[in-house]
């Protein structure tokens, strides 16, 4: 156990994972949680609910729009069989379809999805500019707990001390461990 200070209330808190760990149970439980479900506007019906990055529609709409889905497949079937040939829409070549969603010829596939995941990339980071440099400016602060004293100091290093002295009794206390460890494990054999 580590006691670090949450990088977004500034409280001490008990740290028990990994050194990745910045902030306490509240905030990490609000943060994570907030970042990806969130009040959503229908498309369709204008109703708020609650729904991941991409939901577009409220569970209702989604169910209607996918019984009217279904009920266009029925009537029309397969608009692409799989094994028929179709044009990739980044190159203008034919393929042999594989698959029901395939888009692009087995050449182009992974440029043109990394292509489209970077221009969704700088869309978001453009619309949401003003928190991505706050959260940074937030995590760079850097604020530590000295695992000796106790002491709140500013980690400019990756250190869990706050001075060269709480470093050398650290250094004291954790040979004092292991020598303690390695008296045990004789006296066991």
């Amino acid at each position: 156990m580590r006691t670090m200070v949450c990088k977004q209330c500034g409280r001490p808190f008990e740290a028990s994972g990994g050194k990745d760990t910045y902030l306490c149970p509240d905030c990490s439980a609000r943060y994570f949680r907030g970042a990806s479900i969130r009040d959503r506007i229908c498309r369709q019906c204008g109703k708020v609910f609650p729904g991941g990055p991409r939901a577009w529609y409220c569970p209702d709409c989604r169910r209607e729009r996918q019984r009217e889905a279904d009920r266009r497949h029925k009537k029309n079937g397969t608009a692409r069989p799989i094994g028929s040939t179709d044009l990739c829409k980044h190159c203008g070549r034919e393929y042999i379809v594989n698959s029901a969603r395939q888009m692009y010829c087995p050449e182009c596939s992974k440029i043109a999805v990394t292509e489209k995941t970077r221009q969704q990339s700088r869309e978001y980071n453009a619309a949401h500019r003003e928190t991505l440099s706050q959260n940074k400016t937030e995590s760079r602060k850097g604020r530590n707990v000295c695992v000796v004293c106790g002491a709140l100091f500013d980690a400019k290093t990756v250190t869990v001390t706050c001075s060269p002295e709480c470093a050398r009794l650290r250094k004291r206390q954790t040979q004092q461990k292991a020598e303690a460890n390695r008296r045990r494990n004789q006296n066991d054999r």
